[in-house]
């Protein structure tokens, strides 16, 4: 039976609360039953008990009349002794029966009654004891009388006493009869309304909650193997609206899958799987356009047979290396086109331990290869074919401005001096491009020795002197530092390249400052030399100064830093210092003229070895 206005909080509820409150009446009326059962035990008790009293009192009654006469016969001490106590014992079955006639309301009556006959019957005996000798004589018929009229009313009494008594105790007996019959008729009840009750919710709750979960369940394991779900279910209920979730989640993974199915076949690279045995399972049509086969002429192929003999050992040893521990790796191979060429391609490979398959995309980068062999070619041609024969050039020149070939006039000289200058800066700049390309492929080999660097700031600015010299700037230095570990001539290297840029854009008639100082835990709480070059130009924008030591990048003004330099003296400078565990950097106030380059290296260098790449 299906409740399809209920939610299952509710059926849940109504499953719970029903047993219950069908449980908490069966136990109210249990103690109902068993309390009235123990209220006519404790009454059947009282009435036995009642019975037993007025039998002892009878008893103790009889035996004091019995001893006063008894007495009057023999007058024995030990028979006034026995009397006495008959009549203490009578006495105290008097006090009992007041007890049980609180306790019998329905009896209370006849116990009084009982008890009157008993208390007249106590008076009796001690007026009969303290009367005079002389007196017994003449009052003895009337005291045989009296004891004898005690006697048989006592009798009655308690006959009739007794007699009700028994009859309530049968009363009593056959109402505990009915209780006991009552409890038992109530738990067959229960037992058979708690069976059928627990029948009907156990159905209920099979057919509003299980199949319906049943059907959840098949549903979640449909959408996980990609098959038609099944019809959805009736009713506002949580589960109705938990199935209506998953067909929504199904039509959705519906729609991803198709739009990653989508994205995958039109994705510019090659994205493929691999089996553990390196077998292509699934391969996108990419594969068409870049290598030339259709997308299913290479399912089941082995990877082997399209990767370049040489190439074999480096893809078969990243493939097995994937693991769970390893679950990524990345290589480059030349793969065999359908044409019988091969094509350079950059392969990232990933393990997945859900599908125990190799996933792998793979892109074409013949161009950005074939782009690489021209670099390498433009580099050398620059160094052998362009920097010797300049060097040769700026050779002559210098030798004709030094008059070594003959005597040249006023321009003559003028025109020389101007072309060894052009020349030079166009060593400078083959240089500093041919070490930066140096740098990035290779690295830097520092050469650790000990440095003093004044020495090392006097040296770069006697090598840049006369450049100074031609603006009429001012080189001063200022502070004192520590003799530190470094490489020497990189770090000159350096001062070389932020005293040029200084002089390229500082004025006439200006002065260069170089600082050095010691920075106390200046590096990661390492010890530091911090050199500073101040110069007086025009500043370095806000927006530049982020991008001054990037490659190619300029320092000054737009009416004039983007004319002069390379812009690859300052990445220079950064590679090296930075290599030296150090840190490089400017600062600039848009405000005031001039800017200040500065680095810091630490005294002793923050790796062991004395020679670091």
């Amino acid at each position: 039976m299906q409740l399809p206005t209920i939610t299952l909080t509710h059926k849940v509820a109504l499953l719970v609360v029903v047993p219950l409150v069908f449980a908490t009446i069966f136990v109210s009326l249990l103690i109902v039953s068993l309390y009235q059962a123990e209220q006519d035990i404790e009454a059947e008790a009282n009435a036995a008990q009642i019975l037993v009293q007025v039998n002892e009192a009878i008893r103790s009654g009889m035996g004091a009349c019995g001893g006063m006469l008894i007495l009057r016969m023999y007058h024995e001490p030990k028979v006034l002794h026995d009397t006495r106590l008959a009549i203490e014992e009578l006495e105290h079955n008097k006090q009992e029966l007041e007890e049980s006639a609180v306790k019998t309301p329905y009896a209370a009556a006849d116990i009084r009654a009982f008890i009157r006959r008993i208390e007249d019957g106590r008076k009796m005996f001690k007026f009969i004891l303290d009367m005079p000798e002389e007196d017994e004589g003449i009052n003895e018929l009337r005291n045989m009388g009296q004891m004898k009229t005690f006697s048989e009313v006592l009798n009655y009494e308690g006959d009739k006493l007794a007699e009700k008594m028994s009859d309530q105790s049968k009363l009593f007996r056959q109402k505990r009869k009915e209780d006991r019959q009552r409890i038992e008729l109530l738990i067959q009840v229960f037992m058979c309304v708690g069976f059928s009750l627990a029948m009907g919710l156990g159905f209920t709750l099979i057919n509003t909650v299980f199949l319906r979960l049943k059907i959840l369940m098949r549903n979640a394991v449909n959408i996980g193997i990609n098959r038609e779900l099944e019809i959805p279910l009736t009713g506002r209920d949580e589960l109705a609206q938990l199935d209506n979730v998953i067909h929504q989640l199904s039509d959705d993974l519906i729609y991803l899958r198709q739009n990653e199915r989508a994205l995958i076949d039109n994705a510019a690279e090659i994205i493929c799987s691999l089996d553990r045995a390196l077998r292509i399972a699934q391969i996108n049509p990419a594969v068409e356009r870049i290598l030339g086969y259709g997308a299913d002429e290479l399912l089941g192929a082995a990877m082997s047979s399209i990767v370049h003999n040489d190439d074999k050992n480096i893809v078969y040893e990243n493939l097995k290396s994937l693991s769970s521990v390893n679950p990524q790796t990345a290589f480059e191979a030349r793969i065999l086109g359908k044409s019988g060429s091969y094509v350079e391609m950059d392969w990232i490979a990933r393990w997945s331990q859900k599908d125990r398959n190799i996933f792998c995309v793979a892109h074409d980068i013949t161009e950005r290869k074939e782009a690489e062999r021209l670099k390498q070619e433009l580099f050398a041609m620059v160094s052998h074919d362009l920097r010797s024969p300049l060097t040769s050039v700026s050779m002559t020149l210098e030798m004709l401005d030094d008059g070594i070939l003959g005597t040249l006039n006023e321009r003559g000289t003028k025109l020389a001096g101007s072309a060894n200058a052009s020349v030079k800066s166009l060593m400078i700049l083959i240089n500093d491009l041919l070490e930066s390309e140096r740098m990035a492929h290779l690295g830097i080999v520092l050469d650790y020795e000990e440095t003093d660097m004044s020495k090392i700031v006097q040296q770069a600015i006697d090598y840049v002197t006369p450049e100074a010299n031609s603006k009429n700037i001012e080189l001063a230095i200022s502070g004192t530092c520590k003799i530190g570990q470094a490489d020497s001539e990189k770090i000159r290297r350096v001062l070389v390249n932020l005293l040029n840029n200084a002089i390229k854009f500082s004025p006439n008639g200006s002065t260069i400052t170089t600082l050095l100082n010691d920075r106390p835990g200046g590096i990661n709480g390492a010890d530091a030399i911090e050199i500073k070059v101040a110069d007086e130009g025009q500043g370095i924008p806000l927006d530049k100064q982020a991008l001054v030591f990037e490659k190619f990048k300029q320092a000054g003004h737009r009416d004039e830093g983007e004319k002069k330099g390379s812009g690859l003296g300052l990445s220079i400078c950064k590679a090296i210092v930075e290599a030296h565990g150090g840190t490089i950097g400017v600062t600039s106030e848009p405000s005031k003229p001039g800017s200040t380059f500065w680095f810091r290296i630490p005294l002793a260098p923050l790796a062991a070895p004395s020679k670091t790449t």
